[in-house]
């Protein structure tokens, strides 16, 4: 078993809170770290790789204007707040049964619906919407594709950081440093700032 280091003032400890005065009496001023501390730790050395890509900027851009020009092509697209869309039936195979349902009642019907209901405005967002769920459906998979893409790129980045801060937490100096062990205190209080919202294009 490695030695544990010596206690100092300004440390800290393998769990990520600062040393204090209030910890307890296994910590004295000769002492060093106790033991418990290093029980649930995890091991620094085994770092994750769930992915390993490179994209130049010159294509990320390309791939931008791309998607520009396909939603050029979608100019009747539309964006509504959370409020709005809370006031609007749940997308579901079940919406769609009964309104085949409904539009062949509507057709056994003749005459029978209210004088101004329009039958064609139906039949308009009928056929909108089944030729438009297709292309959805290729968008929604190749976002969700994407996502979990940036996120096993981003977690695989996160590792890293810790895997650098539990090298360098304890001896390291300079700005830098300082201010990741204050972040780290803060996480240990559970103040994690929040981050920022990412504005609505």
């Amino acid at each position: 078993m490695p030695e544990r280091p010596p206690l100092r003032m300004d440390m800290t400890l393998p769990d990520g809170q600062p040393l204090r005065f209030d910890m307890g009496p296994e910590f004295t001023w000769d002492g060093k770290v106790p033991e418990r501390y290093y029980q649930n730790q995890t091991n620094p050395s085994m770092s994750q790789d769930l992915i390993s890509a490179d994209l130049a900027q010159t294509l990320a851009d390309e791939i931008i204007t791309d998607f520009a020009a396909i939603r050029a092509k979608m100019d009747f697209l539309k964006a509504y707040t959370a409020e709005q869309k809370s006031h609007f039936p749940k997308l579901g195979t079940g919406n769609l049964a009964f309104e085949n349902i409904m539009r062949a009642a509507a057709d056994e019907n003749p005459g029978k619906l209210a004088g101004d209901f329009s039958l064609a405005k139906w039949d308009q967002d009928r056929n909108f919407s089944a030729t438009f769920r297709p292309v959805v459906a290729v968008a929604q998979k190749l976002t969700s594709d994407m996502e979990d893409t940036l996120l096993a790129a981003d977690s695989d980045s996160y590792d890293a950081a810790n895997e650098a801060y539990n090298d360098l937490k304890r001896d390291a100096v300079g700005p830098k440093i300082d201010e990741a062990r204050a972040m780290r205190r803060e996480r240990a209080r559970g103040n994690t700032p929040k981050p920022p919202k990412t504005p609505k294009p």
